[in-house]
C-alpha cells in the first residue's frame, strides 16, 4: 500500500540536541535493541500487564477488524489484540524486535517502520490503531507528526489508543506495584523466589527507565500531563472518549475516535 502523504511533512532533520534525525535513530534502535533482549520480564510485572490488557479491552479489536499495533516492541500488545481474531499488522523500528513478535504471533503481519517517517500505508486503512507506551519516547513534534499520521491511516469512525508516561513518571511506583502484585499472588515465598531468580535483569530494568527518565529531561522525550495529552489528540482532529491512568498510575491510557463524515477530512 502507498500512503498519499502529500500534505503530510516528517518533524525537522535535525533535533533539538542538534543531531541528525539518522544520527538520532541510529542511537535509539541500538538502546531499544538492547533493552527489548530482556524487556519481557515486564510480563511478570501485575502494573504492565494491567496496563497492557487495559489497553487492547479499551481499544476493543474485533474480528476481521484491520487492527495496527504501532510501535509494537516484542509484540506484547500484539499477544493480547490477536486473542480478537483481527487482521493484525505490527510495526516498529527494531527488526529484532520484529523478529520476536514474529515468533509470538505468527498470525499477524510485522513491517519495519519508523514513526517519526510517514507511514507507508493508504488513507483511511485500519479501523482500528494500539499505540502502547511509544509517543512519551519522541520529542513534542515528532510526537505530533505520529498522532497525525495515525488520524490520516484510520478510518472514519475508527478508534484509536495511546498509552503514555504521565510527566512525574516514579519508577519506584511500578516496581513497588510490582512487588505488591507478588506478594498478593505467591505470598512471600512468590516474592523472594522472584527476587532471587530476577533481582538482575529487574536492576537493568530499573537503570534503562531511569536513561528514559532523564531524556525527559532534556526534552528529548516528553511525558504528558492529562491536559497536555488530550491536546496532542485534539490537535491532529482526534475526539477523546475516554481517559484513564494505568500502570500504577504511572501512565495514561486514553480512547480517541476520528469524526465521521465531513469533519475526518484533512
Amino acid at each position: 500500500m502507498t500512503a498519499n502523504n502529500a500534505a503530510q511533512i516528517a518533524p525537522d532533520a535535525k533535533t533539538s540536541t542538534g543531531a541528525s534525525l539518522a544520527e538520532r535513530t541510529a542511537s535509539a534502535q541500538k538502546f531499544w535493541g538492547d533493552y527489548f533482549g530482556f524487556y519481557d520480564i515486564l510480563n511478570q510485572a501485575a502494573p504492565y500487564r494491567n496496563m497492557i490488557e487495559g489497553h487492547v479491552e479499551m481499544l476493543d479489536p474485533k474480528e476481521g477488524e484491520q487492527v495496527l499495533d504501532a510501535g509494537c516492541g516484542t509484540g506484547n500488545v500484539s499477544v493480547e489484540l490477536i486473542k480478537r481474531k483481527p487482521n493484525l499488522i505490527g510495526v516498529d523500528f527494531v527488526e529484532s524486535a520484529l523478529d520476536v513478535c514474529r515468533e509470538k504471533v505468527p498470525q499477524a503481519e510485522y513491517r519495519f517502520a519508523n514513526l517519526r517517517l510517514p507511514l507507508e500505508f493508504a488513507d483511511a486503512t485500519f479501523d482500528k490503531i494500539a499505540c502502547c507506551v511509544v509517543l512519551q519516547f519522541m520529542d513534542q513534534g515528532a510526537a505530533e507528526f505520529a498522532v497525525r499520521q495515525f488520524y490520516r491511516v484510520v478510518k472514519p469512525g475508527g478508534r484509536v489508543t495511546l498509552t503514555v508516561f504521565v510527566k512525574g513518571f516514579n519508577r519506584r511506583a511500578v516496581l513497588f506495584g510490582t512487588f505488591r502484585g507478588l506478594y498478593q499472588n505467591g505470598g512471600v515465598i512468590g516474592l523472594l523466589r522472584f527476587l532471587f531468580t530476577n533481582m538482575m535483569v529487574t536492576a537493568r530494568v530499573m537503570s534503562y527507565v531511569k536513561e528514559l527518565k532523564n531524556l525527559e529531561e532534556t526534552g528529548e522525550h516528553v511525558f504528558y500531563s492529562r491536559e497536555e495529552f488530550e491536546a496532542l489528540a485534539t490537535q491532529a482532529g482526534f475526539v477523546v472518549k475516554g481517559m484513564e491512568k494505568t500502570f500504577a498510575d504511572q501512565s495514561l491510557t486514553v480512547l480517541l475516535e476520528k469524526p465521521a463524515g465531513p469533519a475526518a477530512a484533512g
